[in-house]
């Protein structure tokens, strides 16, 4: 068998590390940081145990892709820290965050109030009027997500108003001498 048509896994990072296969799937069932996750196998794609590690393997190099997915997809699950936090501080006058059931809601300045859908990846989202604390196991979703709520009303370096993130050094310009 070529090299590049298996991966070679190894689960001394995990929690607990399960198989169960049934007549048409596999599922790969990964404990971590008391935390448990589902990983379905494509069909093309075999997992066997060979000495303390478990080895993917694909035998036709066209389904090398899938096996490349699967890999990198494993590789987050184990360079991550599965909930990743992400802050945002509001700073100015009338300035407030309201959460409803599934939306967020800012009154920034503006003569409307700004309605924005909390994506389903947020996994928890918690703070008060003047800061927002979210937390995610998909680390480029919450980026993305935090990076919408930031350009609402982006941190103004003159007055120091606007949305900031938690540990970013703020500092604040001089306006112009007379």
């Amino acid at each position: 068998m070529l090299g590049n048509l298996t991966f070679i896994l190894n689960i001394s990072s995990f929690d607990d590390f399960k198989i169960v296969k049934s007549f048409s799937d596999t599922i790969i069932l990964i404990k971590k940081n008391s935390k448990q996750f589902f990983f379905k196998l494509p069909k093309n794609l075999f997992i066997y145990k060979k000495d303390d590690s478990f080895v993917l393997e694909v035998k036709s190099v066209e389904h090398l892709p899938m096996l490349t997915t699967v890999k990198n997809n494993l590789n987050l699950l184990l360079a991550s820290k599965l909930n990743l936090k992400k802050k945002l501080n509001l700073v100015g006058l009338g300035f407030k965050v309201i959460r409803s059931n599934f939306y967020l809601k800012f009154k920034l300045g503006y003569s409307h109030i700004i309605r924005v859908e909390i994506p389903k990846e947020i996994i928890r989202f918690s703070g008060n009027k003047k800061r927002v604390r979210m937390e995610s196991a998909d680390k480029i979703k919450l980026g993305n997500f935090l990076q919408k709520i930031f350009h609402l009303r982006s941190y103004d370096c003159y007055k120091g108003k606007g949305f900031s993130f938690f540990n970013k050094i703020k500092k604040l310009k001089q306006f112009k001498k007379k």
